[in-house]
Formats: C-alpha cells, sequence, structure tokens
C-alpha cells in the first residue's frame, strides 16, 4: 500500500468510525478540513442518493477539465467519507470508494500536486473563506452529476 493509499484508507476508516492503522498528518488535516465543511454545510441532502456510481462522475469531471487542485482533492475526499459513511456496512462499497480516490486524484497527488507535503504546506492553517469556495466547487458538480447535467 502505497503513502496516498494509506490517508486515503484511514481517512475514510475514521470518518465512518472504524479502525485507522495511525493518523498521519495529512490525515489530521483532513480529519480538521472535513469537519469544518460538514460543520459549515449540511451535505447530507447531497449524499443520501449518491453512490460510488456517482462518486465516479464527479471524479471524472473534475479530473477531466484539467484544473485539478487540492482544494477539489479535499472535496473529493470529504464527499468520499460522506459517501462511505452510508455504506459503512459494506465493506466491498467502502472498498469501491476507496479504490476510486486512490485512482485519479492520486496519479494528480503524485505527480502536478507535489506530493503530500504540498497539501500540509497548503492546508495546515486554512482559512475559512477558502472552505466556503471549496464546498461550492463540490455543491456545483454535485448537483450536476446527481441532476444529470453533465455528461460525459
Amino acid at each position: 500500500m502505497d503513502h496516498t493509499e494509506r490517508i486515503i484508507r484511514n481517512f475514510v476508516m475514521y470518518k465512518t468510525n472504524m479502525y485507522a492503522d495511525n493518523i498521519d498528518k495529512e490525515v489530521e488535516i483532513l480529519i480538521r478540513l472535513s469537519l469544518e465543511i460538514e460543520n459549515s454545510y449540511s451535505m447530507d441532502c447531497l449524499i443520501n442518493d449518491m453512490s460510488e456510481e456517482h462518486l465516479y462522475d464527479i471524479i471524472k469531471a473534475l479530473v477531466s477539465d484539467n484544473n485539478m487542485n487540492w482544494g477539489r482533492i479535499v472535496i473529493l475526499f470529504v464527499l468520499a467519507a460522506k459517501i462511505a459513511q452510508h455504506h459503512v456496512n459494506n465493506k466491498e462499497r467502502m472498498e469501491n470508494i476507496i479504490c476510486l480516490l486512490n485512482s485519479s486524484p492520486s496519479q494528480w497527488i503524485k505527480t502536478s500536486g507535489g506530493g503530500w507535503n504540498t497539501f500540509i504546506l497548503q492546508f495546515d492553517n486554512t482559512k475559512k473563506g477558502l472552505l466556503k469556495s471549496l464546498f461550492n466547487c463540490m455543491l456545483y458538480y454535485c448537483c450536476k452529476i446527481v441532476n444529470g447535467l453533465i455528461v460525459l
């Protein structure tokens, strides 16, 4: 298991109240960001009808416009963890969600994103305004995907 997969797995496991191997700095930051986003915005109405197929469509939409950035990665992780919380009793679906996050976004993290050290530098002390813009980005793509407005 590589570093990115371990971070993804531990973050999703933590968010679904399951055992996480260890909490790296990256996972601590993801947990903090997800809590700030969840406390500021209700996501349940978006998540209730979403599946890993919707998550896959959102990932494809975010990656296909060649504007991937760490903000979008954070939103994908938060969204995936919320979807995983609704499928916590289904190990296969949980693994599918982890695998989806470890696909295209993982490649961007390793190449264009500068690795996890860049993530730590960017998000260790995040301002609330940035979280609002991150959430708005996620809301836009979720609504488009769920309503079938993005055709991939």
